[in-house]
């Protein structure tokens, strides 16, 4: 996307209009704004898929909670159950431990592990943005050299057109 507003900074410059007997041209300044602006509103593809991570761990941690709390609630219909049943109270007790211990382990297993998941997914997005960031830093940095080159043709060309040398 970059290149394509590169390309038309540059098809802008050859199809310029050159002054007779010099290297001069005459470009449109509001289009070459309008280029530039573009190229400062469209970020990289890295940022907007840095952010689809950022909202996808949010949505497992939240799918781990209400796996957590159907747990729980299992465990407890069940509990609920078994203690009406007078013959097996005891048994249903013990149960209801059981099965809040492994509702509670497993809890912290999803936690665990949904943590871990979005400890990999931020650093492989701060990676990512990191090097967008350079990439983006390389490639404005080329276009400021590339309109530094610019001015100073320009700057010449004018001092020329007075008859000014150096």
């Amino acid at each position: 996307m970059l290149n394509d507003y590169l390309d038309a900074l540059e098809d802008m410059l050859e199809n310029a209009k050159t002054f007779p007997f010099s290297n001069r041209i005459s470009v449109d300044k509001e289009e070459m704004m309008d280029i530039i602006n573009e190229i400062r509103l469209n970020s990289p593809n890295e940022i907007r898929q840095a952010q689809r991570i950022i909202a996808d761990h949010d949505k497992i941690i939240k799918e781990a909670q209400d796996k957590a709390k159907l747990i729980f609630k299992d465990a407890e219909r069940q509990c609920d159950k078994m203690a009406n049943e007078h013959e097996i109270y005891k048994h249903a007790i013990a149960k209801a431990n059981e099965l809040l211990d492994e509702a509670k382990q497993s809890a912290r297993d999803v936690r665990i592990n949904a943590m871990s998941y979005a400890e990999e997914i931020l650093s492989k997005t701060e990676t990512m943005l990191k090097e967008a960031m350079i990439s983006y830093e390389k490639e404005t940095r080329a276009i400021d050299d590339h309109f530094a080159n610019l001015i100073e043709i320009l700057y010449r060309n004018r001092k020329e057109l007075k008859g000014e040398t150096d």
